[in-house]
């Protein structure tokens, strides 16, 4: 048996919605997880979620709730895949979660400034040195005079 469909407005446009259609989507985003798909289930376009989320607080935080009841099994489902498995991915990523001050990763960056007075050949040696790992494309940018401020490399410079 179909829903009970609600009569729009008169001068509301679009098709009649169905009347528990905040149940039904509240109950397949607990499981699908995905606003537009469980707006699809519900009978309804994902607009019509944001739009009563805007305008209904209480209605918002059911919304709410229901992902995190989403990510909470999706979170059960990846420690037990991690169990089954052996697989030590899926407990990494909840201690990423629950300890981030010990698993996430860092990344230092350290930047020196120096200031030292070189002749243009002296100049020339360690650009040559410090660009001698450069990939081809570069190289032929640099040989080609397309680098701004470099000069143009000469055959058997780089």
């Amino acid at each position: 048996m179909p829903p009970p469909v609600v009569t729009p407005h008169p001068l509301k446009r679009g098709p009649a919605m169905p009347e528990d259609w905040r149940a039904r989507f509240l109950e397949a985003y607990r499981t699908i997880g995905g606003i537009w798909r469980s707006a699809e289930a519900a009978g309804i376009h994902p607009e019509t979620v944001r739009r009563a989320r805007h305008a209904d607080p209480e209605f918002n935080q059911a919304v709410v709730d229901a992902r995190e009841f989403y990510a909470d099994r999706l979170e059960e489902r990846m420690l037990e895949s991690a169990e089954r498995s052996d697989n030590p991915a899926g407990f990494i990523v909840r201690l990423k979660a629950l300890r981030p001050h010990e698993y996430i990763e860092k990344h230092a960056v350290m930047n020196f400034t120096v200031t030292t007075e070189l002749g243009a050949e002296e100049g020339l040696a360690v650009l040559r040195e410090m660009l001698g790992d450069i990939n081809e494309h570069t190289r032929a940018q640099i040989a080609a005079g397309a680098v701004p401020g470099l000069p143009a490399l000469t055959e058997g410079q780089g």
